[in-house]
């Protein structure tokens, strides 16, 4: 569920947001207030995210001047034109969802979902494809896996019987 940003701000919330905004020559809004810690109970948090307080609690300060100046936020803000975490100007994010968020980055979910080809060079696509909790796997090295475990299975029981 989505944060509802409380929206017009007063004028002294206005100008006590403006003040923490400093203008760099690349175009972007630097954030020069608070940045979040990633100490948050989140999972998401992880940290240097600028953060203003407002009615009571810390919104992310991307999220709300986007807010104020395009409109309510459907779903996760992704920094495509400057990928400068604490940069606020509304026109240099994109309104996106989580999935397409995850796969710009360079995160070990990206990675994986970016991979062609299983570490042995099998396809990882069509027939040879196999979708298991937690990602994908290649048919081809599963079945040798599960071959090689029945003959190592195999063995040990006839080990044990002589």
């Amino acid at each position: 569920m989505a944060l509802t940003i409380p929206l017009p701000l007063s004028h002294d919330d206005a100008m006590r947001f403006v003040e923490k905004i400093r203008v760099a020559a690349s175009g972007c809004w630097l954030w020069t207030g608070a940045l979040s810690t990633g100490n948050s109970k989140s999972p998401k948090d992880h940290g240097g995210y600028p953060e203003f307080w407002l009615a009571n609690r810390n919104y992310l300060a991307h999220r709300v001047m986007n807010t104020a100046v395009r409109g309510p936020i459907a779903g996760v803000l992704d920094h495509v034109v400057c990928e400068t975490r604490h940069c606020i100007h509304p026109w240099h994010t994109t309104d996106t969802t989580n999935a397409t968020n995850v796969m710009r980055g360079n995160g070990i979910m990206a990675q994986h979902a970016r991979k062609t080809h299983c570490k042995r060079g099998h396809a990882l696509s069509g027939r040879n494809l196999v979708l298991v909790p937690g990602g994908r796997m290649c048919r081809t090295c599963r079945n040798l896996s599960y071959r090689w475990y029945r003959q190592r299975k195999r063995d040990r029981l006839a080990q044990e019987k002589s």
